[in-house]
């Protein structure tokens, strides 16, 4: 062996990506437990939360108070040493975390402060970070002794962690002080007046259903007007809770509510979808107490409803956008693009073929650009449609469609394209603002029709496609302009150079290069005095003068070719921005001075 041959590649950057992504998933775990903790204690629940604040942080020692209303004193306490309390203790006793309560802000000391009141052997870094509710300070989280500085992805990972512990705490004590009350008042006329008081700040919706079709309310607690609903709306009958469910989801929420009853279960939990008065779509967590007589009739439900549409979207948008990323990265042409984008909408269940489409912007048809699990046939049949065509008329509505794929070959192409074995089947828009400028059309070949759940994640994943396809009609359109541009400035008769106030040759056309007989890769290797007679380099020193007073300069000059041929010219020089820095422009104007023109030599 002589030597030894390797490439190093800087992967630092993906490495940092892979750690954040490492980190996400650990919190949404951590979360996921949280949500499967109904039954623990309050106390149990900021240990596991404390425990996973010290995880993913990766420190040796946490904190975790609750703080009461006046913020001066902690209620409930979690150490990592064991200690834990409900006794009440002023908060600067804690005075290691207490620089957070007081600025109101999350606090990094990397190297300990040597005047407090701690033993320096126990804390040589830590990072404590407050717990709101509204205004209002809740509580702080504290984390200690990482093995190296914090940072703000820290801070990022405290903070979403704890917001979440704290909606979950919040919800449990909204079910048991429902439930407890309930129990106690039974259905007196103190329940409307004491549940409102319990419940009006809190993000958590009280309602009362009469056991009866479409659920008519008995009551409402005041905060349902974080929906643009009013408490008279319902009770007054203009409104039924099945009014405000989303159409897509009303016969899954009455079917599970009927199982239910008919297993003879007290309460459970759903999620589901929502309109609000202003026409907004949310998500939310409904937990349901079924109230039966004594001879085991239904009477009436009681149930706690809690806006959960950030974590869903941020559930949703973070696994879509770790997939589009790797879309985006890997892909080598616009055509690898589409099929991939194409790939995404296809890892929703039950889907396993379909199209994607764009809009052509001169004429309005679409088009076929990537297809997946159709035959050769089928494409044929389906490659493009016309801008007055039924299909496309049902795409520019701007509405999603799920139907039956024989009821949409139906109105849509009058042909029959039963051969293919399509089922449930999705024509989704994709818009970006206000402009539809493409659509998904995605079938299935085993259900018949698309799960709610689905719609949602396909309606996402449409938003971040158009996202995406807008952003390659830009970057398309902007390089057509800057070819365009270059086919200009290449054609000019003129010779032309950009160059720094140094003189290194940044920039020469095509016919200068012609004219002088080199490269651009060349030339930008070269400096400016390198294509001077040393007879005339007195002009580049009489340049600066006049252009810095934003005056060009003009004179007669030669240039050296590389074979050492001298060309005539008249040169202007003038100040310009290259790239946003300051230089030079050199327009040259050849000077025929025998009947022999430069092109000819």
């Amino acid at each position: 062996m002589t030597y030894l041959q390797g490439i190093i590649v800087d992967i630092t950057e993906r490495k940092n990506v892979e750690n954040a992504l490492y980190l996400e998933e650990k919190r949404h775990e951590a979360l996921l437990k949280l949500y499967a903790m109904s039954d623990s204690s309050i106390q149990e629940i900021m240990d596991y939360a404390r425990e996973q604040a010290v995880s993913l942080t990766e420190s040796k020692i946490g904190f975790l108070a609750f703080l009461d209303e006046t913020e001066t004193n902690y209620a409930v306490i979690s150490w990592s040493n064991g200690k834990q309390s409900s006794d009440k203790a002023p908060a600067e006793s804690y005075s290691i975390w207490d620089e957070a309560l007081y600025h109101r802000t999350p606090i990094m000391n990397n190297e300990y402060l040597t005047d407090k009141d701690t033993d320096p052997k126990l804390i040589q870094r830590n990072l404590s970070v407050p717990i709101f509710e509204g205004g209002r300070i809740a509580g702080i989280v504290g984390v200690a002794n990482k093995g190296q500085d914090y940072t703000s992805t820290d801070v990022r990972q405290l903070k979403l962690l704890m917001q979440g512990m704290w909606n979950i705490i919040q919800q449990k004590l909204a079910d048991e002080e429902l439930y407890q009350y309930m129990e106690d008042l039974k259905k007196s006329s103190e329940i409307k007046s004491v549940l409102s008081d319990v419940i009006k700040n809190s993000p958590a919706v009280v309602f009362i259903w009469w056991a009866e079709e479409d659920w008519p309310v008995e009551f409402v607690s005041e905060n349902v007007t974080q929906f643009g609903y009013t408490v008279d709306d319902f009770l007054s009958g203009k409104l039924v809770y099945a009014d405000i469910v989303h159409p897509y989801d009303l016969k899954r929420v009455q079917n599970e509510l009927a199982k239910r009853i008919d297993a003879g279960q007290t309460d459970f939990n759903q999620e589901y979808r929502i309109m609000t008065k202003f026409g907004d779509v949310r998500w939310i967590d409904e937990r349901t107490f079924i109230k039966y007589d004594e001879n085991g009739t239904v009477t009436y439900l009681q149930g706690i409803i809690v806006d959960i549409t950030e974590r869903k979207h941020s559930d949703d948008f973070m696994h879509l956008q770790y997939d589009l990323d790797s879309v985006l990265s890997s892909a080598t042409s616009n055509g690898e693009i589409f099929n991939r984008l194409l790939d995404l909408a296809l890892k929703i269940t039950p889907l396993d073929s379909g199209a994607l489409y764009l809009v052509d912007d001169k004429t309005g048809d679409l088009n076929l650009v990537a297809h997946h699990g159709l035959s050769e046939q089928f494409v044929n049949s389906t490659s493009h449609y016309e801008r007055n065509s039924v299909h496309t008329r049902l795409v520019m509505s701007g509405q999603a469609v799920y139907k039956h794929h024989s009821e949409l070959s139906a109105i849509t192409t009058g042909k029959n394209l039963r051969y293919e074995g399509l089922h449930g089947t999705a024509i989704i828009p994709i818009r970006y603002h206000n402009e539809i400028i493409a659509a998904l059309y995605l079938s299935s070949h085993s259900e018949y029709e698309i799960p709610d759940k689905s719609r949602h994640d396909l309606e996402t994943i449409a938003k971040q496609i158009g996202k995406v396809l807008s952003n390659m009609h830009k970057e398309a359109s902007a390089q057509k302009e800057i070819s365009d541009l270059q086919i200009l400035i290449d054609n000019v008769k003129e010779g032309i150079t950009v160059t720094d106030k140094k003189g290194a040759l940044l920039y020469t056309n095509k016919i200068l290069e012609k004219w002088i007989r080199y490269s651009a890769d060349e030339l930008k290797k070269m400096d400016i005095t390198d294509i001077y007679p040393l007879r005339y380099r007195h002009v580049l020193d009489s340049v600066n003068k006049p252009i810095n007073q934003n005056r060009p300069y003009s004179e007669d000059i030669r240039l050296y070719s590389s074979t050492g041929r001298e060309i005539p010219c008249r040169v202007t020089f003038k100040n310009i921005k290259w790239n946003e820095k300051d230089c030079i422009l050199g327009i040259y104007e050849h000077i025929n001075t025998s009947a022999t023109s430069i092109h000819d030599t």
